[in-house]
């Protein structure tokens, strides 16, 4: 899968593609890559410096987060003009308020036309539904780090309707162990393969299975 960010820049110019479009059954989705400013000093910042020390990469940083802001909602409005019918941000951004506008509630509140914001970086496990500007809702999901679980979207081919949520390996850790103490080698075999069964999707959900951003 390609990298994609729509604010990583060197001198103005992206690095990445900002997006992707994808088809599943007929349905377009859009994937736009957004990069938390924080990268500035949450890593090393002489690898976004030149060798006088001045920083030539950026992730439209600066002022009132207008400019990141700005650059989504473009995006957004771009993949929309192309005809999408649902849009994801997979973004890098988190949840912390003390990093306003530079997380996922801003982002939300500032902009229209997101379904979903598929996040990481401040390493929770929230699933959240706010609404963006315009009052439409938007589903924000996370799923810890270090593989602290699996995440999912799944869009309905019935309604359209779109679920986020996360697996977690203590979830199967439990059931096997209790498995594994009550019945024979050839019940427990039987039994994990209805186990796996049971976290598949109906035949009309099949449009769409994403596992995402373990961080």
């Amino acid at each position: 899968h390609p990298y994609i960010s729509c604010n990583f820049n060197k001198g103005g110019e992206l690095l990445f593609e900002p997006y992707i479009i994808k088809e599943a059954a007929g349905k377009k989705i859009a994937f736009i890559g957004v990069t938390t400013p924080e990268t500035l000093v949450s890593s090393d910042p002489k690898y976004f410096k030149d060798e006088n020390g001045n920083y030539i990469y950026g992730f439209m940083e600066g002022g009132d987060g207008s400019a990141f802001i700005e650059t989504i909602q473009k995006n957004v409005d771009e993949v929309r003009s192309k005809g999408v019918d649902y849009v994801v941000l997979l973004a890098h951004v988190g949840n912390e308020e003390a990093k306003a506008p530079y997380n996922f509630q801003t982002i939300i509140e500032r902009t229209s036309g997101i379904d979903v914001i598929l996040d990481g970086h401040s390493h929770d496990t929230d699933q959240v539904t706010m609404n963006d500007k315009d009052g439409n809702p938007v589903i924000r999901g996370a799923v810890g780090t270090k593989l602290q679980g699996i995440g999912y979207m799944r869009i309905s081919g019935e309604d359209g309707s779109i679920k986020c949520g996360m697996y977690s390996w203590n979830m199967f850790q439990r059931r096997i162990s209790s498995e594994l103490k009550t019945k024979s080698a050839s019940r427990f075999r039987k039994s994990m393969m209805t186990l796996r069964k049971s976290h598949r999707l109906s035949s009309p959900e099949r449009m769409l299975i994403l596992s995402f951003m373990i961080r």
